[in-house]
């Protein structure tokens, strides 16, 4: 919370979320540093930003549906820069992956376009991601045929700053946890220095330590990031701003994750309510 007024204190577009932290570290009793014991840390390297202008990503009326009697969302715009910390919500099923992939250029928009700066460079994690890792060659493997004219020991440098050493960068990737193979993941994301992180549900597969360790290192990052995810405590600690999907429309909510979720809490009683 702390690093995010330090960060934003000026910045007059995000002055109600300032003070509304503020407030809640008034709250907090300090205490002691707590020294963690197997403690991960994410390494994702500042992104250049020279001769960027934004916006970076940009949406202009856009329509999609797998079926012109399904359609998902239409009449969606929206840009986002550098800055941008965007959570987008709202309940399954009504376009929020399908979103991502349109911004990627996986899937094409029915009407309307997505505008994309040619100078900025994306990553994506896709929580599908497993189907993506040729999983009988260990990691180091798969750095070295993707990145074939880099240095093989900056390739492990970057698997071992991902928590990928020794024998494990070694192994085949079929025999890593969940969480080891998403940390592989990131590592690739992070070597591309993007300016722009696509992240669908980047906490799937991922152990308790390693949430941690993408929270604190997402929250001082400075690219952009638009994030799908039910992990509540990462988009408060990562994520600014709240973009909900419903009714076929893409709006932004005026307020915080807490408030959104509280919103959907009174929707679903008075709906109860009226069924009686």
């Amino acid at each position: 919370m702390q690093r995010f007024i330090d960060r934003f204190r000026f910045n007059a577009k995000r002055a109600s979320l300032v003070q509304s932290r503020l407030k809640m570290l008034d709250k907090m009793t300090k205490i002691d540093p707590v020294v963690e014991e197997g403690a991960v840390f994410l390494s994702f390297p500042e992104p250049d930003t020279t001769e960027i202008s934004p916006p970076i990503l940009g949406a202009d009326s856009i329509k999609f549906g797998f079926s012109p009697d399904k359609i998902l969302f239409t009449n969606v715009n929206f840009a986002i820069d550098l800055d941008s910390r965007i959570a987008i919500v709202g309940p399954n099923g009504c376009g929020k992956t399908t979103l991502l992939k349109i911004l990627t250029g996986e899937l094409e928009p029915l009407e309307g376009q997505i505008i994309r700066n040619p100078k900025v460079r994306y990553a994506v994690f896709n929580q599908n991601f497993v189907d993506n890792l040729s999983l009988p060659e260990s990691s180091l493997e798969y750095f070295h045929r993707i990145f074939p004219n880099d240095n093989p020991q900056e390739l492990r440098s970057q698997l071992g700053r991902f928590g990928i050493t020794g024998d494990t960068a070694l192994q085949p990737m079929k025999t890593l946890s969940g969480g080891q193979k998403s940390r592989v993941v990131f590592a690739e994301l992070a070597y591309r220095q993007p300016h722009l992180l696509l992240l669908d549900e980047p906490t799937n597969h991922l152990d308790i330590e390693t949430i941690e360790g993408l929270a604190r290192s997402l929250s001082t990052w400075q690219g952009g990031i638009v994030m799908v995810s039910h992990d509540q405590r990462l988009i408060s600690m990562v994520c600014d701003e709240v973009w909900c999907m419903e009714d076929h429309k893409l709006t932004r909510w005026n307020g915080d994750l807490i408030s959104y979720k509280k919103h959907i809490e009174a929707e679903i009683l008075a709906q109860q309510i009226s069924q009686k």
